[in-house]
């Protein structure tokens, strides 16, 4: 991630390669196609943790990739790999695209393409597109 941290003044130094961690969920959360419920979630080479707990069914991260989806709203995220929620999010950080199905309510560094139907109430930086159908408070 050095060129990403270069370009983004070292904003992926905690996004490990293979580490996310999603807070205050509202809903449901499905990693790499497997469901989960719980108010945090963390990622740690394909162990995945529920409030703290170790799940005993692992996440398939042979592609290096985490693929992270929430149906509801959450705080935060860090991710190594692309993001979609449905719902309000906080800050997020990831290494993939994002999609955010409402409000973003904090900043967004994406090493992807950026879209967000709602208004963002932060600072984007993305290496890919950015979209955004409301609108933009810094």
């Amino acid at each position: 991630m050095g060129f990403f941290n270069d370009l983004f003044n070292g904003s992926f130094d905690n996004v490990s390669s293979r580490q996310s961690t999603i807070t205050n969920i509202n809903g449901e959360v499905v990693v790499n196609g497997k469901h989960y419920k719980g108010k945090n979630v963390t990622v740690i080479n394909g162990d995945v943790y529920i409030d703290g707990v170790k799940q005993d069914n692992a996440v398939e991260t042979s592609d290096k990739e985490i693929k992270i989806e929430v149906h509801g709203s959450c705080g935060d995220i860090k991710s190594s790999g692309s993001v979609r929620v449905e719902g309000d999010s906080g800050d997020i950080n990831s290494s993939g695209s994002v999609h955010v199905g409402n409000t973003v309510k904090g900043n967004i560094v994406a090493s992807g393409s950026v879209q967000v139907i709602q208004d963002v109430h932060g600072d984007i930086r993305a290496s890919g597109s950015v979209m955004i159908s409301g609108n933009a408070h810094h």
